[in-house]
């Protein structure tokens, strides 16, 4: 309920017939964020009122950062061949460069446990890249969506990499 800008009073719950069901995350972040008006307001408040045995739970979701992980591993088949195409990717070596400008890469190191490495050094991170990039490769080439020598020389994406949405 809006109570005046820049005050925002939120219920932890949601009535949906007859029964009390918890906001989500995102919906309690998203109305905090927007008790205030950013050009007109240099501060904002807002209240969260809860049962006790709640506090404890959304104080930490408050002040301390959620963290966030990379699930471009469970896509990268897709992106790549889409890569392939716009012919940012044309060889093994590119494809690896191309994933260390991402957030999973970023990620890898500090969380190998989510992305099952076995270690964090450098030589791990690599040994693990080369793995994802050769299974990736090998399964576009499987699957005749990419062509080219393998692993190291030129490729070219198939007419069928080329049509598919």
């Amino acid at each position: 309920m809006l109570v005046s800008p820049p005050s925002l009073i939120l219920s932890p719950l949601l009535k949906r017939a007859a029964q009390y069901l918890d906001h989500a995350i995102a919906d309690l972040l998203q109305m905090m964020g927007r008790a205030s008006r950013p050009i007109v307001d240099s501060s904002g408040k807002a209240l969260l009122l809860c049962h006790t045995p709640k506090k404890a739970t959304l104080k930490k979701l408050l002040y301390e950062p959620l963290p966030i992980e990379s699930h471009l591993d469970q896509a990268l088949h897709d992106h790549v061949c889409s890569e392939v195409v716009t012919k940012t990717i044309e060889n093994q070596q590119d494809c690896v460069d191309w994933i260390t400008w991402t957030l999973l890469y970023r990620r890898l190191s500090k969380n190998p446990n989510y992305y099952n490495m076995q270690g964090t050094s450098p030589q791990h991170l690599s040994e693990h890249l080369s793995e994802m990039v050769e299974r990736v490769l090998g399964d576009l080439d499987e699957s005749k969506v990419r062509r080219g020598d393998w692993p190291s020389f030129v490729m070219r994406a198939a007419n069928l990499a080329t049509i598919l949405p």
